[in-house]
């Protein structure tokens, strides 16, 4: 028979290369389920199935961050929709790193006006932007962490692979 390298004895069983899809949908979705959010989006592109996986859970976690600050997301977001508006700060960190960050108790929105809601359990901060832009204010945070944003249409990291491992730098231009 003679001597099969690694790669050859994986394509006997393996032709397709594809072992994970093996795994029941249950199964998958719990080792999916705890992939950052970037390992998440990256697995998502690999198969339909994979896509499914990874944008139903992304949509679940999505929904049980914004949970405490709106039943209907889809209210928030039509809102969100209508006024240009984005979810920043510690909401939008919790929804890419929620094992790194316990229950947010404000909700950030950076719009183009000034205002602040609070009950007594929870506040909403309405950043102002002095751009026409809502996202503007995001990327004058004062760490890289905190530089993500959720908007009605979908969400957005500038540091993914940092932020999703627990690690930040800080913006010089906040400390000059």
């Amino acid at each position: 028979l003679g001597v099969l390298t690694y790669l050859q004895v994986e394509y006997i069983y393996f032709p397709d290369g594809r072992l994970f899809d093996l795994l029941s949908v249950e199964v998958a979705t719990r080792v999916v389920n705890h992939m950052s959010v970037a390992d998440m989006t990256a697995y998502g592109g690999t198969s339909r199935r994979n896509f499914k996986i990874m944008n139903g859970l992304l949509t679940e976690r999505l929904h049980e961050t914004l949970k405490p600050f709106e039943n209907s997301v889809g209210g928030l977001f039509n809102i969100m929709w209508t006024h240009c508006a984005v979810i920043s700060g510690s909401v939008a960190l919790s929804f890419f790193n929620p094992t790194r960050v316990s229950d947010p108790t404000d909700l950030d929105l950076a719009i183009t006006s000034v205002v602040t809601l609070s009950n007594s359990d929870h506040t909403i901060d309405v950043i102002e932007s002095s751009s026409t832009v809502s996202i503007a204010p995001i990327f004058k945070f004062h760490l890289t962490a905190v530089m993500n944003f959720i908007s009605s249409e979908g969400f957005f990291s500038a540091y993914p692979h940092l932020t999703t491992s627990g690690r930040a730098l800080t913006n010089p231009q906040q400390y000059t």
